[in-house]
């Protein structure tokens, strides 16, 4: 598994770069939304909302949760 794991980052490096700003960007999301909604935040509805706009651009999604 570990040989495998290596080989897939080889041939694509910046895909764990990727993952990794994504988590960042959502973990942001998460932090402005609570600011959003006074701490009274349901984290099962931010992660429902989250995937009902996951298929937007990152600042539609932004905008779109913290309108």
């Amino acid at each position: 598994a570990a040989r495998l794991e290596v080989r897939k980052l080889a041939c694509r490096p910046t895909s764990s770069v990727g993952a990794l700003m994504g988590r960042l960007e959502i973990k942001r999301l998460l932090r402005a939304y609570k600011k959003k909604t006074g701490g009274k935040l349901a984290l099962r509805q931010f992660h429902d909302s989250l995937l009902k706009l996951s298929w937007f651009p990152p600042a539609t999604v932004r905008s779109r949760l913290l309108e």
